[in-house]
């Protein structure tokens, strides 16, 4: 009787906590969608800070309020754009971390606003690149007279760690096997140097991104490059202090933040937080909509419809159902920033993209990067827009499989096994490999890259006898891969909708976006025994890189065989 009634106990208690927590995030969930009011003569306050993802599929509430999505700047100020309350922008990055492209998109949306007859004015006190890049578009730039205050303007490299004696020592191996010259994805698990044709790949892509970035900025500030070039390169200072600023053409004048309030006679009461701000008009709706479908992260089995920032067939599917029952829905804008990941995921999600080809048009716009599996599911669409710092291609395979026999030996471990089939048993991790077994993973690596190679082909409409010179794991800035016949065109996203609803052969229209938006309360509630996402909750940086790592040792043990690229080109992020 009394087991009954403390398991009794146990439930209401589990209830209340559940119900307590609802409230909470139902409560958090309001005070984030608080309205303001505009006054005539405003201004919109685009205090950026930390990381901007190209959509950000949590509704912002209190409890997420500092997590921005790319997306949502840019539709505020396309709507500040056109709101008569509204006249200027006070945009102030801070050690913001963004892809280019997301950059771009957000300074395209500053132009519009600019064309529409109205000031962008930027400030800044301690800035890195991105955060001088989106400065870079404005009127004008004012900087922190602070000897604190400075600039970090470096350029962008990739940096690789290689593990390779590190695991000798601890007696494990990892067996990484490309299908691709230049698939350097996983090499620096078998090797202890960066490979030739690696070096020379991100050489090239590196030195590309350097030079379109200091080109826009010398474009947009109305500086020589080669000026610019000198700045970034023979300066004796890692920080650019104010005079060098004002020297070389990168600030335009000095003032504290209060003192720039009373120059450009902004006040508290008109200084308006993009987070806050709603247009108070009403959106004019349309019969002829185009679908802007967001798909970011990794591409992975079993991510799940609710993964935030994966991607996953189940997860597609989704989103596409509720694309396709949306009658007004004309075409689709794909919006892709992937690197790729599970090669049959990958597939699964081209073919559920081409049943929806079979319905209406659809449109790539390439991100930051869609590389690899990112790049196999555009292959197929009917036109492919690249952003001008997107990273694409990398047509190839890679597969990694750990062995862990030396460190079995070192710990006197001593597998036995019994088994009935040739490969019965084939993938034991703490016993030598099988060659038969190593072998027909090779056989099966070689399959699926020819397979990716006939899509890019028939997709692309590339004789396959072409392909290998465009294959091999290469990876492409936008201006190569237009060159190469694997983009159709650089643009914006604004390019790839306008496209689309020519395709349609559509001129009225608006855009809705996917997928959804979901509230915190409804990711818990919905998935409240997926333990991994509750975890992740609050999680420290640290904690974070050691879940995806587990994360990546779970991936590449169910499916060994990746479409992938794992390096990224950065900028680092030093403080003063």
């Amino acid at each position: 009787m009394k087991k009954k009634w403390f398991g009794l106990g146990c439930l209401t208690s589990f209830i209340i906590v559940i119900l307590v927590i609802f409230l909470l995030f139902n409560s958090l969930s309001k005070l984030g969608k608080q309205k303001v009011e505009v006054a005539a003569g405003s201004t919109l306050h685009l205090r950026l800070q930390g990381q901007i993802m190209e959509y950000n599929e949590l509704a912002e509430t209190a409890f997420a309020k500092n997590v921005s999505g790319g997306h949502e700047i840019v539709s505020k100020i396309r709507t500040a754009a056109t709101d008569d309350k509204i006249n200027s922008i006070l945009l102030e990055p801070s050690y913001i971390a963004a892809g280019y492209a997301t950059c771009n998109e957000i300074i395209a949306a500053l132009d519009y606003f600019q064309k529409n007859g109205k000031k962008v004015y930027a400030y800044l006190e301690n800035a890195i690149d991105t955060d001088y890049y989106l400065a870079a578009a404005a009127d004008h730039i004012y900087m922190n007279p602070s000897a604190s205050a400075g600039l970090v303007l470096t350029g962008f490299s990739s940096n690789i760690n290689y593990y390779k004696n590190l695991l000798d020592k601890i007696g494990v191996e990892m067996k990484v096997i490309h299908a691709g010259q230049y698939k350097g994805t996983y090499e620096n698990y078998n090797r202890n140097s960066m490979s030739a044709a690696l070096r020379e790949n991100l050489t090239e892509l590196i030195s590309n991104r350097y030079q379109v970035t200091l080109q826009n900025i010398a474009e947009n500030r109305q500086i020589a490059v080669t000026k610019l070039n000198e700045l970034y390169e023979n300066r004796d200072y890692l920080f650019i202090n104010q005079q060098q600023a004002i020297d070389s053409g990168l600030v335009d004048q000095l003032y504290s933040l209060p003192e720039l309030y009373d120059h450009l006679n902004i006040t508290e009461k008109r200084l308006i937080d993009y987070r806050q701000y709603q247009n108070s008009k009403q959106k004019q709706s349309s019969d002829q909509q185009i679908a802007v479908v967001y798909l970011n992260g990794n591409i992975m089995p079993a991510a799940g419809s609710f993964g935030i920032n994966s991607l996953s067939l189940a997860k597609l599917d989704e989103i596409l159902d509720e694309v396709e029952n949306n009658s007004k829905v004309k075409a689709v804008v794909l919006r892709i920033n992937s690197p790729g990941g599970s090669a049959l995921e990958a597939n699964l999600m081209l073919n559920r993209i081409k049943e929806l080809q079979k319905k209406m048009p659809v449109v790539v716009s390439m991100a930051n990067v869609a590389a690899s599996g990112g790049y196999e599911i555009s292959a197929s669409a009917d036109f492919i827009v690249a952003d001008k710092s997107s990273i694409t291609g990398s047509i190839g395979v890679v597969g990694m499989i750990p062995n862990f026999s030396g460190l079995s030996q070192k710990l006197e471990i001593n597998p036995e096994v019994i088994k009935k089939g040739k490969f019965a048993g084939f993938y034991n991790p703490l016993m030598e490999f099988d060659p038969d077994f190593i072998k027909s993973m090779e056989k099966s690596m070689n399959d699926v890259y020819i397979e990716f190679k006939q899509i890019v082909a028939e997709g692309r409409n590339i004789p396959f006898t072409e392909m290998e010179s465009r294959a091999q794991g290469r990876v492409y800035t936008a201006a190569k891969a237009l060159e190469l016949n694997l983009v159709d065109e650089i643009g914006n996203l604004q390019t790839a909708v306008e496209k689309s609803a020519d395709l349609a052969g559509i001129k009225s229209y608006s855009t809705v976006n996917y997928p959804r938006k979901k509230s915190m309360t409804e990711l818990v509630f919905n998935n409240i025994f997926d333990k991994k996402l509750v975890a992740s909750i609050g999680q420290s940086k640290l904690e974070k890189e050691l879940s995806r790592s587990i994360e990546f040792y779970e991936a590449i043990k169910a499916e060994p065989i990746q479409n992938l690229m794992l390096w990224k080109i950065e900028t680092p992020v030093p403080h003063k």
